[in-house]
């Protein structure tokens, strides 16, 4: 479910839409933070221009996907703000 931020004063509204991204195992190998449980609520997802640059793979894949998300949430309003946080790893049962 989207977090809506009301804000009359300011033209548009900030909503944050999470999403779901499938990464071939060798590019999981960094987690969202120190000391999370990976459970539903993570206390602070990890901003993906923070990922080290040792795993790029994972950071344009990253990318990648949310680009596609924004292209399809488009028609309906909603625009790039650029920001792309992740939590995870969660491995595929």
């Amino acid at each position: 479910m989207p977090e809506l931020i009301v804000a009359p004063h300011l033209e548009i509204s900030r909503v944050l839409v999470p999403g779901v991204v499938t990464v071939p195992v060798e590019m999981a190998t960094i987690g969202c933070s120190p000391g999370c449980s990976h459970d539903d609520l993570c206390p602070n997802p990890a901003r993906v221009q923070d990922i080290p640059l040792t795993m790029r793979g994972l950071e344009l894949h990253l990318y990648e996907c949310g680009r596609e998300m924004v292209r399809k949430l488009a028609p309906r309003g909603y625009d790039w703000l650029g920001e792309l946080r992740f939590h995870g790893p969660f491995w595929a049962r």
